[in-house]
């Protein structure tokens, strides 16, 4: 079980007062509904120290306040694609809080922001240009009612576009054109004309 918040001074004096009224530390816990460790060791430590506030809490206290994580995470809203040394000087500009991009990406993570890396993207080269053009001609060549009427309509020019291939102004998707061969050889040129 987690460590919950700690007593108020006023809950503290309260159980001090219980005790000095002669209750015992079961009636006080059922009373005040804390646990009775809790009150025991309240009346433990007033009992040896004379104290009911609780003592400063050794560490270093956080370097950014709640305003400060609400200036973070507006920032790091506006600036979701921005990298960590970007947003770190906006949110010195922003809150005038010197921090360092570690401090910042430390905050960013508890606040649920992550960082993501981008989809590998390859670049289309001869090796992998026939795979997607084979698949951006599957994409075109599907047959839609707007399709089937403009095919025919019959007003064909005779040119390229006739050949299954949609305008290009019109596709969504772009047209990758890569020739299967660079020159044919002589030896196919000789055979084509004869």
């Amino acid at each position: 079980m987690g460590r919950t918040e700690e007593l108020s001074d006023f809950q503290r004096g309260t159980v001090i007062g219980c005790h000095l009224s002669k209750k015992s530390v079961r009636e006080i816990s059922a009373m005040l509904d804390l646990p009775r460790s809790t009150v025991s060791a309240v009346i433990v430590k007033w009992k040896r120290l004379g104290a009911t506030t609780a003592l400063p809490r050794s560490g270093r206290p956080h370097k950014l306040s709640e305003r400060d994580l609400t200036v973070l995470e507006r920032v790091a809203n506006e600036n979701r694609l921005s990298p960590v040394a970007a947003l770190t000087t906006e949110f010195r500009n922003a809150s005038g809080s010197n921090v360092s991009p570690r401090t910042v990406r430390r905050e960013l993570h508890g606040m649920g922001f992550r960082g993501q890396a981008a989809a590998h993207k390859p670049k289309i080269i001869r090796r992998n240009a026939k795979p997607a053009l084979k698949l951006s001609s599957k994409k075109q060549n599907k047959t839609t009612p707007d399709t089937i009427s403009d095919n025919k309509g019959g007003t064909s020019s005779g040119g390229e576009e006739d050949r299954g291939q949609t305008d290009a102004s019109t596709s969504s998707e772009p047209v990758v054109q890569v020739p299967d061969r660079e020159d044919p050889s002589p030896s196919q040129s000789n055979e084509a004309q004869s």
